[in-house]
């Protein structure tokens, strides 16, 4: 279960929920596909409002405005991602955010409430920054599970064909590996071999097991250009 959300059809950005028993962060991936095509690469003026609160008190606030660049190919040319911490906040308080582009002169709006999951976020490594629909070489995972090690699985599925409401996938790559889950936050870093991969969409399956029972298990689409 990915604890992430994206906005319409123009995407400007993903939001990524992570929480320890400390402290509740968000994470804000600003998508260089989004990003206005320019003479020699891609760039995006933004301004970013985000609350957190419910009907008696306001918990957190973050206001920022950005510029981004990246090449032709998406690929950032700097960090592209926006992080705030605060206290932990309680599970059910209300977030909203708005997303102003301020060079196609739109805005983008967003709600939800937080919940605490069990997998909290995941990014490709490209360039200089994150993406989290782009398949990247190197894919980072933040996560928590209860104390314990893991015996994990790992796969890239890509869509061998595609009908109405169903896609079938074809496993191409698989990884097996074990991990120590602490209860807070742990990191968790897989490469992939994508030199040879055609464009198109792929789709990511990771999973953790107990003994022969699986405990988590997560699957996130990504696509390859």
């Amino acid at each position: 279960m990915l604890l992430s959300t994206t906005f319409g059809q123009n995407n400007p950005c993903s939001l990524q929920w992570i929480y320890s028993p400390e402290a509740t962060e968000v994470w804000i991936v600003f998508e260089p596909g989004a990003f206005i095509q320019g003479p020699t690469g891609c760039y995006a003026h933004y301004e970013v409002e985000l609350i957190v609160r419910d009907s008696v008190q306001v918990y957190g606030r973050l206001l920022r405005r950005l510029t981004l660049l990246s090449t032709s190919e998406e690929v950032p040319l700097q960090p592209n991602i926006l992080q705030a911490r605060w206290p932990k906040l309680p599970v059910g308080v209300k977030w909203e955010v708005v997303i102003w582009d301020l060079e196609q002169r739109q805005a983008h709006f967003r709600q939800g409430h937080l919940s605490a999951q069990a997998w909290q976020a995941n990014f490709f490594r490209v360039g200089a920054g994150y993406t989290t629909d782009q398949l990247g070489a190197e894919q980072l995972w933040l996560y928590r599970a209860a104390p314990g090690i893991y015996l994990g699985q790992a796969a890239l599925y890509q869509a061998e064909s595609s009908l109405p409401e169903l896609t079938r996938y074809l496993s191409l790559q698989e990884k097996r590996f074990s991990v120590r889950a602490t209860a807070g936050i742990d990191t968790l870093r897989l490469l992939w071999q994508q030199e040879d991969l055609p464009p198109g969409r792929y789709l990511i399956g990771l999973y953790l097991y107990q003994g022969e029972e699986p405990r988590y298990q997560a699957f996130y689409p990504v696509r390859r250009r």
